[in-house]
């Protein structure tokens, strides 16, 4: 650690460690100033893993905290087999933080992270602090069928997440260029695809969750208390933002966030923004 109470370490350094969950190894990198504000727990997309968080993102999230990336069971470096339900990844994740002794965290849930994140406070657990949901949708909510991934392949070429992640604009294109350059930027000790494997059950996951089984619909957001921050791209082809616009509404302590002329990589092509107004929020008393 440095003498300014930074640790050395950052997104493209930090090295890869390994803890063991109920007998499966999950791989996690943490990294960040070491500081009494609560470590940042980033939980990732359908089909991604760590390499593809944004470093200037969570470095910039670092100089004032700890930062957090783990992959879910049987995603790259992880070890076991991925979970077919949000409310199983939810127990998984839980139970990865419990092993790593934290006591409280915040949580930055993206897509189908966002989805466990939701699960995670509707168990009213005292480890949760402050919860951003981001580019995210609730239970039962608009558009998250995802029929076009039916007989199809989730993104891995570039093309693929400039299609998925940014709008059709030229700078937003530019901005997602950038972005796909950033998370090459670490060249060793990098993590490993996630599988097909990964990719059927992710998505048997996300389908699950937005369909309304019983009840009122969007009922269960009410008994979501964490001071919550919703963030979505407002051309965001993925999970469209209306569903950010439910959360913001039902949830009764959240605020909203919506960027204009961009998709569900919206936090990419405005990373400095998002990071500042983030920070905000997780400071706020």
């Amino acid at each position: 650690m440095k003498a300014d109470g930074y640790m050395t370490q950052q997104h493209e350094t930090a090295r890869t460690e390994y803890i063991d969950v109920s007998g499966t190894r999950i791989a996690y990198r943490s990294f960040g100033a070491d500081t009494k504000n609560r470590p940042l727990v980033f939980m990732q997309h359908y089909y991604g893993n760590m390499e593809l968080w944004d470093p200037n993102v969570t470095n910039a999230f670092a100089r004032d905290r700890e930062v957090l990336l783990f992959n879910y069971e049987g995603v790259g470096l992880s070890e076991g087999v991925s979970p077919r339900s949000v409310e199983d990844l939810a127990t998984a994740t839980s139970a990865f933080i419990e092993a790593l002794g934290l006591e409280t965290v915040d949580i930055l849930g993206f897509s189908l992270g966002g989805m466990i994140a939701q699960e995670w406070c509707l168990r009213d657990l005292p480890l949760v602090g402050r919860v951003i949901l981001l580019s995210t949708g609730p239970r039962g909510g608009e558009g998250m069928e995802f029929a076009e991934l039916d007989g199809g392949r989730p993104p891995e070429s570039d093309e693929d997440w400039l299609g998925a992640f940014f709008s059709q604009s030229e700078s937003s294109q530019q901005a997602g260029r950038e972005y796909i350059a950033r998370t090459k930027r670490r060249t060793s000790d990098r993590d490993l695809p996630p599988s097909a494997t990964v990719a059927q059950n992710q998505l048997m996951a996300i389908r699950a969750w937005g369909k309304q089984t019983s009840g009122e619909r969007y009922a269960d957001l009410s008994g979501i208390k964490h001071p919550t921050l919703v963030v979505t791209g407002l051309r965001d082809i993925v999970l469209p933002a209306m569903n950010s616009f439910i959360l913001a509404d039902k949830i009764p302590n959240a605020h909203l966030i919506a960027y204009p002329d961009s998709g569900h990589g919206a936090y990419a092509q405005y990373h400095e923004l998002f990071v500042k107004q983030t920070n905000l929020f997780l400071d706020a008393n």
